[in-house]
């Protein structure tokens, strides 16, 4: 059987989307399924970011140059071509597929709120996922949450849509102050810091926690740092313009980070702090408790089914709330090695190869039906 995979962000090292993609393959190279698999990419440099899996697995890149032309006229011309058994698009479907399709769906944020996007991005996401949606033969959703919504929104067939969440990559794990030390000239990072990961947009809900820390410095006077790691988006910078008299030399922005780079920067945070709005699934906050440092979070759906009871979660909008939670975490030493200890357990239970054991599972029933 032949498996064609249909990837986005790969070798593009952009975040969550490529964490996925290169986590899907990594599961799979690790169980060793008997069959072959077709990688679709959108980069030449995909390759490196593609885990061995033997001569059993092609790479193809597809019209690297346009989005357009490849979601428009490559992808489907090359689907036709290699006459794949299933297809599965990891995130955006193409228009059409000669073969049963599978669709992951991260989030449907676009459909529900107004989007930051431009303009032309947001209508050809929308017009091929809703198209996608309605041809596949099976959806994953990464969440119960995003199966709600995939359900509401496009009257699908619940029983038609499997619930598959994400893995955790093997290198976030608790460290030592040594194992930290000896790569010290990697990165010079605060002495002592809260940590905030991912992107800088408006509904990752910055503005609450620049105004929870604020008040943190002003009323408790802490001298942790805020050490905010991640791609400040077009949009965000308008919200970042809003927030000037909240910013100072304490609040430290790195930029985007690729992966590699990230475990020693979670490890070494005494708290990791998300007060996302919204979320599809909410991967940061996992690969924190990996790493062994407490975690506080929104109080929103997705967030609430992946941390479960191992972060001390929060209302978003109270950023009073949000600052007491990390004081908490500061002060009481006893409940941050709690938190810990549920983080490091509530992590372990998400795999990249129990996910790729999964998504094989709904391969076998689309080549079944």
């Amino acid at each position: 059987m032949k498996i064609g995979i249909i990837t986005d962000r790969l070798g593009l090292d952009t975040g969550g989307l490529e964490t996925y993609e290169r986590g899907l393959l990594s599961g799979l190279a690790e169980l060793q399924p008997q069959y072959q698999f077709e990688v679709y990419c959108s980069s030449s440099q995909a390759a490196a970011g593609i885990p061995q899996l033997g001569k059993r697995c092609s790479i193809h890149p597809v019209c690297p140059q346009s989005t357009w032309l490849r979601y428009s006229l490559g992808l489907p011309l090359r689907l036709h071509w290699q006459h794949n058994d299933v297809v599965h698009a990891c995130f955006v479907p193409p228009w059409t597929s000669p073969r049963p399709l599978i669709v992951t769906v991260h989030d449907l944020f676009p459909f529900m709120q107004q989007s930051q996007l431009p303009y032309s991005v947001e209508l050809r996401l929308k017009f091929l996922l809703r198209v996608g949606l309605r041809r596949a033969s099976r959806v994953i959703a990464v969440s119960e949450k995003t199966k709600q919504d995939i359900v509401n929104l496009f009257h699908l067939d619940p029983d038609l849509v499997r619930v598959i969440h994400l893995g955790i990559d093997r290198h976030y794990q608790p460290g030592s102050e040594d194992e930290d030390s000896s790569t010290s000239g990697q990165f010079p990072l605060p002495e002592r810091y809260i940590l905030y990961l991912g992107r800088i947009e408006p509904r990752k809900n910055f503005g609450a926690l620049l105004q929870a820390y604020r008040w943190l410095r002003k009323h408790r006077k802490i001298p942790q740092k805020l050490l905010v790691v991640g791609r400040i988006e077009p949009w965000g910078r308008r919200e970042l313009g809003r927030l000037a008299p909240l910013l100072g030399e304490d609040v430290i922005f790195t930029g985007y980070l690729p992966h590699a780079r990230l475990p020693r920067i979670y490890r070494r945070a005494e708290v990791f702090a998300f007060p996302s709005l919204a979320e599809g699934f909410g991967l940061p906050p996992l690969e924190a408790m990996a790493s062994g440092t407490p975690v506080v979070a929104s109080r929103i759906p997705a967030l609430g089914e992946v941390l479960g009871s191992a972060a001390l979660l929060v209302d978003p909008h109270d950023p009073l709330d949000l600052a007491a939670a990390i004081l908490r975490l500061l002060e009481d030493e006893a409940l941050r090695e709690h938190m810990r200890l549920q983080g490091l357990a509530q992590a372990a239970r998400f795999s990249w190869r129990e996910t790729a054991r999964q998504t094989l599972a709904v391969y076998q029933e689309t080549l079944a039906q």
